[in-house]
């Protein structure tokens, strides 16, 4: 939730509206697994009934299938072979008391015998050609590694557990639960980045040790990375934690902070050090200007950047500036 850019708000009012109007949510999903289209139909289909009880039960709001707009030709079939059309004696007597030839509706009975006896069956590549319901083809139907996935989405599922017990014997029916597995990415990506964050540090360490001294390379990682935990810490106790948005503003830090650190602490005389000084603290208020007026934004990813970068800027300037390894006595 951390990563939209929508107002909170106006996420909780479309869920609102969603809910009155009876629309499945994208939370809890059901994943059927088959090798090729009729067969992952027919298991939508029997899916399908067995999440009836639920329904009944209230323990599942609703559910939203291909299989109600585009049934297994099975059913199909089924159906056309329990279609009883009129007869033309039926017709006829009807006609009787109206102002209308016998065979008025000859056409109608034609076609309804045809289609009785017709062996051609709906299915999806003659959904995809209709635009209002191709998208709906294309997301609850659709092939992915080898095999045809259907998915049905659960409205007002309280339980997820009851849906669990229902197909735990069934490996190719799953439940997904959408929000919790977008979570564990993050999570997992976060985790990564950190990982990439440290080799970064220990690679920019190893390469400042053979051009600096060991002893001046360490002061200047120890800076910029007080700055990188100034920002975090501050950021996380601002906004409720970091995102991931938050952690790639944080090398922004790491890489500004070690900039200001350098010049700072180089070797120079009076006049070279005032030059540097205005340099850096004209690159540094610029900096926090554009992005503290970042940090005003309405959208909240632009916010968390804004501000984790205004804080660490600002931590990096005030260490290298009062804290630099020339004051240090080295």
């Amino acid at each position: 939730s951390s990563l939209t850019p929508v107002d909170p708000k106006l996420l909780a009012a479309d869920a609102q509206i969603r809910r009155q109007l009876g629309v499945a949510d994208i939370r809890h999903v059901v994943s059927v697994r088959a090798d090729n289209e009729e067969l992952t139909l027919q298991a939508a289909e029997q899916v399908v009934q067995q999440l009836q009880p639920l329904v009944e039960a209230n323990v599942v709001e609703g559910v939203q299938s291909i299989t109600q707009i585009l049934p297994s030709q099975q059913t199909q079939r089924q159906r056309q072979q329990n279609l009883s059309g009129p007869s033309r004696g039926e017709f006829i007597a009807a006609l009787a008391q109206l102002p209308l030839n016998a065979d008025a509706f000859e056409p109608f009975l034609q076609a309804w015998q045809e289609q009785q006896n017709s062996e051609h069956y709906l299915t999806v590549a003659a959904l995809k050609q209709d635009e209002q319901l191709a998208s709906a083809a294309n997301t609850l139907l659709f092939q992915h590694d080898g095999a045809w996935v259907s998915l049905i989405f659960l409205r007002g599922l309280e339980n997820p557990a009851a849906v669990n017990d229902l197909f735990m014997n069934n490996p190719k029916v799953e439940l997904v639960d959408l929000k919790a597995t977008s979570e564990q990415l993050v999570k997992d990506y976060r985790s990564n980045l950190v990982h990439l964050l440290l080799i970064a540090l220990l690679l920019i360490f190893l390469i400042l040790s053979l051009r600096l001294p060991p002893r001046r390379a360490m002061w200047l990682l120890i800076n910029a990375a007080a700055a990188v935990a100034a920002a975090a810490a501050s950021s996380a106790a601002l906004q409720a934690g970091l995102s991931l948005f938050d952690l790639m503003a944080l090398t922004l830090v790491a890489g500004l902070g070690l900039d200001y650190v350098l010049f700072y602490s180089r070797e120079q005389d009076a006049r070279g050090a005032k030059v540097t000084a205005n340099a850096v603290f004209i690159c540094a208020l610029s900096s926090l200007i554009v992005f503290g007026i970042l940090s005003l934004s309405s959208i909240p990813v632009l916010r968390g950047i804004g501000t984790t970068v205004f804080i660490g800027v600002l931590a990096a300037y005030l260490l290298a500036r009062f804290g630099r390894y020339a004051k240090a006595g080295a």
